[in-house]
């Protein structure tokens, strides 16, 4: 009988103890709720440590961004002053027609009886002035030729943008698992009301707004890196706009703002990769 008792004692104390158990976690502060959980204040956002970890291993993809950056300006700067100076090309020999025109119609108007002196004054004034002009843009498109670049020259320019491009992409991979844990965690805890409520708690006492993360550092970062991304997806080539004054406004030149015709290109050159800019995401994902 006195064994039963003892036995009796104990798994009352047990059950006395574990309802204190229980009823110590229910009265819990909510920051050591929240600390439980694993999540670290950080201003007015709750944090797990990975989303702190996280935002170095992104900035460290940010030298393989400032390359591409500069890679594809530069491409796309080049295969701008190609298409620019085949629109000048073009336009000399427009200009070389003109002045064919113009003499033709000279030595016609000569050959008449009587020809009228305004208008051969008119013709000659005509003459010379787009024969002077041809001079120009001749010299002009003479520099131009010099520093375009040959097919090899392309293909090495787009082989250097396809290495960093590549680089880029790996580096993306190895950290996008990390990244959608993250990701993940920060959804189960949405999910939990005991973090919610504690979050609440805390926002009401302290008057302020606080919230369970992400980071604006991690949501920023995956962002940018989101969209230097898109830049490096397969799409469709397309030529950036020119600003204002860019082309001559001179009569009979090519018109300030008309797209210059494409230049031939070798068809085993690749076309130049151009930056593609899309609406940015709402939160973070890449």
């Amino acid at each position: 009988m006195k064994r039963r008792w003892i036995r009796c004692g104990f798994l009352t104390v047990l059950l006395v103890g574990f309802g204190d158990l229980a009823g110590l976690h229910a009265q819990m502060a909510p920051l050591d709720i929240l600390e439980e959980r694993g999540l670290i204040k950080d201003g007015k956002y709750f944090l797990i440590k990975e989303d702190c970890l996280f935002i170095p291993k992104l900035n460290r993809v940010q030298p393989l961004m400032v390359q591409l950056e500069k890679q594809m300006t530069d491409i796309d700067a080049y295969y701008t002053f190609e298409a620019e100076t085949q629109g000048l090309d073009d336009y000399r020999i427009r200009l070389g027609a003109q002045i064919d025109s113009l003499a033709l119609e000279l030595r016609r108007v000569l050959a008449t009886n009587n020809p009228s002196r305004n208008y051969v004054a008119q013709l000659r004034q005509n003459l010379n002035a787009s024969e002077q002009e041809l001079v120009q843009v001749q010299a002009n498109l003479a520099q131009r030729v010099k520093r375009l670049r040959t097919p090899l020259q392309k293909a090495q320019m787009a082989d250097q943008f396809q290495a960093i491009r590549q680089q880029f992409l790996e580096a993306l991979n190895d950290l996008r698992p990390e990244f959608e844990a993250i990701l993940v965690a920060y959804a189960q805890l949405k999910d939990d009301s005991t973090v919610k409520g504690a979050i609440r708690d805390l926002s009401t006492k302290a008057k302020a707004g606080l919230q369970l993360g992400p980071s604006p550092g991690f949501v920023r970062a995956a962002r940018r890196v989101k969209e230097a991304e898109g830049w490096v997806l397969p799409s469709a080539p397309t030529r950036k706009a020119r600003g204002k004054g860019s082309n001559s406004k001179r009569k009979g030149s090519p018109r300030a703002g008309r797209p210059m015709p494409a230049p031939d290109r070798d068809e085993n050159v690749p076309a130049p990769p151009v930056p593609v800019t899309g609406e940015g995401p709402q939160g973070a994902s890449f």
